[in-house]
């Protein structure tokens, strides 16, 4: 066996959420002793994710690139995320369950953390989740909702816990813990990139700045921003790094949407209350651009990394916003915060963050509770899986 784990998610489809959950899963295995040298990554775009966290990584789509990773591999993780609900298709899961079978057909460990399981609504997506799920070695959840759904699956010994995003902090590696590849560009087009130990701190006094057409922060089609400005601002431009303490002297609001069914009431009751408010979109997906995009914003923000979530979140004042991971990095950065629920996910995290949700009416942003020591508990899991 070449790998301690392949780990699998959502990853390379341009969805800041799951980055920052793949960011989590190399950090927890740096923490337990497995280099990145150690794992392997399915990903929809294998070259970006090996090029900006410097790891391996195969193409999710073809066969044969999985089955090589998983023959090559001891265990595979399910690193985060909604992987089973079939909302959006009952494809996923039927994809995600076949990956899991060839898992164990090569002898692989089966493990799951930080997942959201359900809504399953059809009978074959059910099935496929639980026979996929109740194979996992360890099944850590993030909320009552999805523990409730594995258990209606038949899982046994689910475990509840955090999305494993809360187990970054700014801080949580040392200048010597940063790994800088000299041999390829980081997703921006900057040399010397970034890895996951990179978007979780500081850059040591690297510049944020960087002068590709792929860093920067627009909303035309033309290369203009906003109101229609040549020359387009990037986040480092607009919002340069400041002291988390500095939060009170934030000067926007930074409001995040989504597609989703309700969009257009969740705008009618923002409207008449964001007005006269200085706005900045933070759109973590290009489908949160399309979806900021009709409000005519001065200006929308597509997060990318960390980094950008870093520098944007300093000067933010307040935020609203829909995501499940804008609320995760609002509470990370202690900004004060009010959510759109448009899945129990996100309701349930309010309800954890002490924050309120805006549903039929108005409710103003308030500070979220500090964020839980959970990396404890997802490093037990972690090494108990090393150690089988």
């Amino acid at each position: 066996m070449k790998y301690k784990a392949a780990i699998l998610g959502y990853y390379g489809f341009g969805n800041l959420g799951d980055e920052l959950l793949l960011t989590a899963c190399l950090e927890m295995f740096g923490r337990c002793g497995v280099g990145r040298e150690g794992v392997i990554v399915l990903s929809n775009a294998p070259d970006e994710t090996s090029r900006v966290f410097g790891v391996a990584s195969v193409n999710r789509w073809r066969l044969r690139e999985v089955v090589r990773a998983l023959r090559e591999s001891e265990s595979l993780l399910l690193g985060g995320g909604g992987i089973f609900q079939d909302s959006t298709s009952v494809k996923s899961c039927v994809w995600y369950w076949g990956v899991v079978r060839l898992a164990r057909l090569f002898g692989c460990r089966v493990w799951a953390l930080g997942q959201s399981v359900g809504p399953l609504r059809c009978g074959v997506s059910r099935v496929v989740a639980g026979n996929a799920l109740r194979g996992c070695r360890v099944l850590h959840v993030r909320g009552e909702s999805s523990r409730e759904v594995a258990e209606s699956l038949g899982c046994k010994n689910v475990i509840t816990g955090s999305d494993l995003v809360m187990t970054l902090r700014e801080d949580s590696l040392s200048p010597a813990h940063t790994h800088i590849r000299e041999d390829a560009r980081d997703a921006d087009g900057c040399s010397n990139p970034v890895t996951a130990s990179d978007l979780v701190m500081p850059l040591c006094g690297k510049s944020s700045e960087c002068s590709s057409p792929a860093h920067t922060h627009i909303r035309g089609e033309d290369s203009r921003d906003a109101v229609g400005c040549s020359n387009p601002v990037t986040s480092s431009d607009a919002m340069p790094p400041k002291p988390q303490a500095q939060h009170s002297e934030g000067k926007y609001t930074l409001l995040n949407l989504r597609p989703c069914e309700n969009l257009p009431g969740y705008v009618r009751i923002l409207t008449p209350h964001l007005q006269g408010k200085n706005l900045i979109g933070a759109a973590l997906s290009d489908e949160d651009t399309d979806a900021l995009t009709p409000l005519n914003l001065p200006e929308i923000v597509r997060v990318k990394t960390f980094r950008d979530a870093r520098n944007l979140w300093a000067g933010a004042s307040e935020a609203v916003g829909m995501r499940l991971h804008f609320g995760v990095l609002s509470r990370i950065f202690s900004t004060p915060l009010a959510l759109m629920p448009y899945d129990v996910k996100v309701r349930e995290f309010a309800a954890q963050s002490g924050v309120p949700c805006i549903v039929d009416e108005w409710a103003e942003p308030v500070a979220p509770l500090a964020v839980p020591e959970c990396s404890s508990e997802i490093d037990g899991i972690c090494r108990e899986i090393l150690a089988l």
